[in-house]
């Protein structure tokens, strides 16, 4: 749903996550937008106020919004009783700069059935955004988040990745549960596609931690990108305890 005029705009959206007991609905605010020379009039924080009314009808007891620190609206988020999400805001960053390319296509192709499976069996104990639509490969191609000739699969995992400017970027990777070495295998065929660095946003396991660090990449905390909540209900930390997880690809 769509709270717009011509001049300023605040995106709507109905969520399932997953809490330590079921499923739990919320909402999501995107795509916040006021024309500069509607600028500190109070619109947007009208139309946020409209947004938060339509959660409260539909008996939403949490609102999430992905923004950044460095932004003006940030300290109005936070006015309109937004706080970070404190698990989401340490998932640290990995890079590693490298000498040069061999490129590789995955000729073979996505098993997208496979990537679903493997990805609920990941995150089969974790809460928050871990509920994924069935139609997620049209909805990356659509936002063209992925390079599906350059992505990566096996039996036991997978590597979700784009590149741009010799950088690559790892989406998501994932193995089972004793993927070390599966890991392994995946960082290497996707560094072959790397010309300067690869890099990977948001690690959100410690495995894949480990297995960065392991192979040399350099993992940094704190980033200006943040995960923000505004409870209405129940207090945060009780519905979806300290296992809440939301990956690159579920970004909204």
């Amino acid at each position: 749903m769509l709270l717009r005029k011509i001049n300023w705009l605040v995106g709507v959206m109905d969520i399932p996550t997953k809490t330590v007991e079921g499923i739990e609905w919320v909402g999501g605010i995107w795509g916040v937008t006021t024309a500069p020379q509607f600028a500190h009039h109070g619109i947007c924080k009208s139309l946020m106020g409209r947004a938060h009314e339509y959660f409260e009808t539909n008996g939403y007891q949490f609102s999430f919004l992905y923004t950044s620190r460095i932004i003006i609206a940030y300290n109005l988020y936070r006015k309109l009783g937004y706080n970070e999400v404190e698990k989401y805001n340490e998932f640290p960053t990995a890079y590693k700069l490298v000498g040069g390319a061999i490129p590789i296509e995955y000729k073979e192709g996505l098993n997208w059935v496979r990537i679903g499976n493997l990805y609920e069996d990941w995150v089969a104990d974790k809460t928050g955004f871990a509920l994924r639509q069935k139609n997620l490969r049209d909805l990356l191609r659509a936002r063209k988040l992925i390079d599906e000739d350059k992505s990566i699969q096996t039996e036991k995992g997978y590597a979700l990745i784009s590149e741009r400017n010799g950088v690559v970027r790892i989406q998501e990777v994932i193995a089972e549960s004793d993927g070390g070495k599966i890991l392994d295998v995946l960082l290497t065929r996707a560094e072959k596609n790397a010309e300067k660095a690869i890099i990977d946003d948001l690690v959100t396991d410690p495995m894949i931690e480990h297995a960065y660090e392991s192979r040399g990449y350099r993992v940094q905390r704190g980033k200006y990108g943040v995960l923000m909540v505004r409870e209405t209900g129940s207090r945060f930390e009780k519905v979806y305890g300290d296992s809440f997880h939301s990956g690159k690809l579920d970004a909204f």
